[in-house]
């Protein structure tokens, strides 16, 4: 995802309506969701408002939360940083439950469910979007993984395997007397 097309793109900001809504509702955060398409790829956009500033009619989201087909990242307004925090810690960051997070309207949530293809209007929007955050977090740090396995094994693949030879010399030779190797340690340079 470039972060420099994701700044670009025009914050909504709360409303009356939303403080309304909030003074009634009860909730610690708010979120307001909207589509774009950047660099030709579809991108969710949440952005999360802290209930409090919105009581106090600061109508600027605190973090925006980038979404497109298979990865996501997290803008911070105020710091000026990105991260891949997921809800859950924000949540260990913030102090207040992130569950509780309004979605104030039903054209809200239906956004949401139709970005991750989930027919089920049960599921909670709240709880998918955490769902697709860790499923997404997984399928990075398995990749990660991969690369670095692959990495690993093309540096080995010049390593010739241990013949049956080297495997007798070291055992009768080098470990004749014992199954132990003992030496002095000299911790200082000479």
């Amino acid at each position: 995802m470039k972060k420099a097309l994701l700044k670009k793109i025009p914050v909504v900001e709360a409303g009356i309506k939303d403080k309304q809504y909030m003074e009634l509702c009860r909730q610690n955060y708010l979120m307001k969701v909207q589509k774009a398409t950047v660099a030709h790829k579809r991108t969710l956009i949440l952005n999360l408002y802290d209930a409090e500033n919105i009581i106090k009619e600061q109508y600027q989201p605190f973090c925006r939360i980038f979404f497109s087909n298979r990865d996501f990242i997290t803008y911070f307004i105020k710091e000026n940083r990105w991260s891949i925090k997921t809800l859950d810690i924000l949540e260990t960051e913030k102090g207040k439950f992130i569950s509780q997070i309004a979605i104030r309207t039903y054209k809200e949530k239906r956004s949401i469910q139709q970005f991750f293809h989930c027919t089920d209007d049960a599921v909670d929007s709240i709880q998918l979007i955490q769902i697709e955050q860790q499923k997404r977090k997984a399928e990075k740090s398995l990749k990660r993984k991969k690369r670095r396995i692959k990495d690993i094994e093309s540096l080995f693949c010049s390593v010739k395997p241990v013949t049956g030879r080297f495997e007798k010399w070291l055992e009768y030779e080098v470990l004749k007397e014992s199954q132990y190797i003992f030496y002095q340690y000299s911790g200082r340079k000479r």
